[in-house]
């Protein structure tokens, strides 16, 4: 994932392997650009943005490494109106000289472009090469002399290098380049910052420099530890102060002009915005209260957590990194929940939505269950056992007494916790069993049973003595498919599976009552509502279904206008009981909220 900053302070760009380019600021815009990128940058005036595209293994044919383009982002429709492409490797870095005549572009060879752009009818650009920097190793950070003549160049083998930008030539004498004034410090390598390397401290993966009022460089390591020291920082017995917030290496840092924010990047697909503030007492920079963006990169996270759902008040939570994020769209506000120390694995709201219940997905070692209030954020209990190695599945009973959580370990262990007379910080594992090496694709309580859902099976749990199995009757035509979601309509479950059908099940018999085609790809997620059933495909479709008679109706399909599956689903119900007011859905770590006219 790479970032760039606007010149006017208060908006940034990110681009990701997903393949979109999204534009943080008050109108939020999203672009599919239809291949995965790591590079872009604006132009200094702001008006054009720099995108590089490529990955280093390509997974489709429709990826086109070293391809770059620039896009007018001046007005509100977005438009490529140059593009370029002299490299067959994937784009690593981008960097515009101040006055907006050159880009130079780094791939497994650095190229410096001449520029000459147009406004008059419309805005276009000229690209010519004006040299190439040939590499032993690719460049992964580089900056522009003040006076453009130069090129400060890391390159993957923690080289430190300098160049003649225009003709490419190598300055092999490093003391004459020592007092060279340099656009931005975002080298990893150099004078002054040689001190933020330590003998036994983890790799330093990005950086960058503020140089107005307190001169601070803030730093990104592979451990996801962001740290702060003043700048110049030339020892390495310098003071720091540091801020964890990344599961996974921060990959890229980036102070907003003017220094009143800090963006960073990691691994874990998330984004975090730091304020960025003196402290009056010592005079120090700081970065506190960390907010986190939804903004994940889902092509290669496979254990993110893809959940949305509405809190007690209309509010939006979802996992990012470590954190859950409580949105007040409506006052733009947000709120954490700040107590797990790794990747959440999924979600779950009581039936009141007064309770969430969060767990950690990291299966190396014993993981937690977070239920907390989500009107302040605020821990209620924390739930853990020694055979508990991360967390794939949530659900609360209808009477919010019992929690039930399903582990992402290769057993797929099933635990039960139950709050004695409500109260959850006296709750205690109540029934505990092994759940079989299938993955468990949902978990669902009845009022008397608890109800687990995955390829070829669905099992139903007494709780008398312990956790007692009676096995779903599958059809012969359902024995190859895969249950994906399940949901209860009234006192029928519903299930979704792989092939795109409905199947209903008889709760006493535990046999199939009926089976019909619902979509046309998988059904991935299901969500009662007043009307019946709201239902999400992995084509991206989201469609209300009218349930009476023992047999579904369609009667409202939207498409989110993504071609990914809906991962989640929620509902918030219209105050007269009868019909549903807006839908949550998630596709791509992507939250779109559907107003419903039902």
């Amino acid at each position: 994932m790479a970032i760039s900053a606007h010149p006017n302070g208060t908006t940034f760009a990110t681009v990701a392997d997903d393949g979109f380019l999204r534009v943080w600021n008050d109108e939020h815009i999203s672009l599919d650009l239809a291949m995965p990128s790591r590079a872009c940058a604006y132009s200094p005036d702001g008006r054009m943005l720099a995108v590089g595209f490529g990955k280093p293994v390509k997974d489709t044919a429709k990826t086109i490494n070293g391809k770059w383009v620039i896009i007018d982002v001046s007005g509100r429709s977005y438009c490529i109106i140059a593009e370029r492409r002299d490299s067959r490797k994937f784009i690593r870095e981008m960097k515009w000289y101040s006055n907006g005549d050159r880009l130079a572009v780094g791939s497994d060879k650095i190229y410096v472009y001449q520029l000459a752009s147009e406004t008059n009818p419309a805005l276009k650009v000229d690209i010519s090469l004006v040299s190439t920097i040939d590499m032993n190793s690719p460049s992964i950070h580089f900056d522009f002399s003040k006076d453009g003549k130069y090129l400060r160049i890391n390159s993957e083998a923690n080289e430190l290098m300098w160049f003649e930008a225009d003709p490419a030539i190598r300055i092999s004498e490093a003391s004459l380049m020592k007092d060279t004034e340099w656009e931005s410090d975002t080298c990893v390598f150099g004078w002054n910052v040689q001190g933020i390397h330590h003998p036994e401290g983890p790799n330093v993966r990005s950086l960058d420099c503020y140089t107005e009022d307190c001169s601070s460089v803030v730093t990104g390591g592979d451990d996801g530890v962001l740290r702060m020291y003043s700048y110049p920082c030339t020892s390495t017995r310098s003071n720091y102060l540091s801020y964890v917030g990344h599961d996974g290496a921060a990959t890229s840092v980036m102070i907003l002009k003017g220094g009143s924010h800090v963006i960073s990047a990691g691994d874990d697909h998330a984004i975090m915005i730091w304020r960025h503030e003196v402290d009056d007492n010592y005079g120090d920079r700081l970065l506190s209260e960390r907010q986190e963006s939804s903004v994940i990169d889902a092509v290669d996270a496979t254990d993110i957590c893809h959940t949305a759902l509405y809190g007690c008040a209309d509010q939006i939570i979802f996992p990012t990194s470590g954190l859950c994020v409580l949105l007040d769209a409506k006052r733009s506000t947000q709120n954490l929940f700040q107590q797990h120390n790794s990747q959440i694995g999924t979600v779950a709201t009581s039936s009141s939505r007064q309770l969430v219940a969060s767990g950690d997905s990291c299966s190396d070692f014993p993981t937690k269950i977070w239920i907390w209030d989500p009107q302040t954020c605020t821990e209620i209990a924390s739930l853990s056992d020694s055979r508990l190695r991360g967390v794939s599945a949530l659900a609360f009973s209808p009477d919010e007494n019992r929690l039930a959580c399903v582990s992402s370990d290769e057993n797929h262990r099933i635990f039960v916790w139950t709050a004695i007379n409500g109260n959850w910080s006296n709750a205690y594992l109540s029934a505990y069993s092994l759940g079989g090496h299938e993955k468990i694709s949902f978990v669902q309580f009845t009022q008397t049973q608890l109800i687990t859902g995955g390829r070829n099976n669905l099992n139903f749990w007494s709780f008398v003595p312990n956790l007692s199995l009676s096995k779903g009757v599958v059809s012969t035509q359902s024995q190859d498919d895969t249950l994906l979601c399940g949901a209860l309509v009234g006192d029928t479950l519903l299930t979704g599976t792989s092939k795109g059908s409905f199947v209903t099940w008889d709760l006493t018999e535990k046999k199939i009552v009926s089976e019909v085609k619902a979509h046309n790809s998988s059904v991935t997620s299901l969500r009662a509502c007043p009307e019946g059933i709201v239902s999400g495909s992995s084509d991206g479709l989201v469609t209300i279904w009218v349930w009476s008679s023992d047999a579904f109706q369609k009667k409202h399909s939207f498409d989110v206008g993504t071609t990914s599956a809906i991962h989640s689903l929620d509902i918030w119900p219209h105050s007269n009981g009868h019909s549903t007011m807006k839908i949550l859905a998630v596709s791509d770590s992507t939250c779109f909220e559907i107003s419903c006219v039902t």
